[in-house]
Formats: C-alpha cells, structure tokens, sequence
C-alpha cells in the first residue's frame, strides 16, 4: 500500500472518530495512539525507500513486533 492511499485511509478514520462526541477518555487516547502509529509507519516507510538494502536487525526487530501487536489487537477487539 502506498503512503498517500494511507493518509487519505488514516484521515478518513480520524474524521470518523472525531464526530463521534461520546467518546470515552480511553478510545480518544486509543485513537490518538494510533494516529501516532500510522504517521510514524508512513515516515518510516519513507525513511527506507522502495531500494533493497541492509537494514539493522533491531529496526526489523521492531517493525515485526510493531505489525505483531496491531494485527493481534486488531483481530482481537470484539466490540461489547
């Protein structure tokens, strides 16, 4: 997926949630975690480029566990 059809997807869900008014403390922090996530992954994903290259085993690391807990939280989440 390329970095404007995420934007446009990220904007897109961010103006969902911000018409919502009765928003508990903890999904508008959710939200604002996530929207911190998206912006930082989209910049990443900038950082390195489309080019093969060596990248230090610790970024992998990390955006292997990063992918890891969002999918597990997104299948995860059953609305109560």
């Amino acid at each position: 997926m390329n970095s404007i059809k995420l934007k446009k997807i990220i904007r897109g869900e961010l103006g969902r949630a911000s018409l919502k008014e009765n928003e508990d403390h903890e999904v508008k922090m959710a939200q604002q975690q996530l929207l911190v996530i998206a912006r930082s992954a989209v910049e990443l994903s900038q950082k390195i480029g489309t080019m093969e290259k060596n990248l230090p085993g610790w970024i992998q690391d990390h955006i292997s566990q990063a992918e890891n807990y969002i999918n597990q939280a997104n299948t995860g989440y059953h609305e109560l």
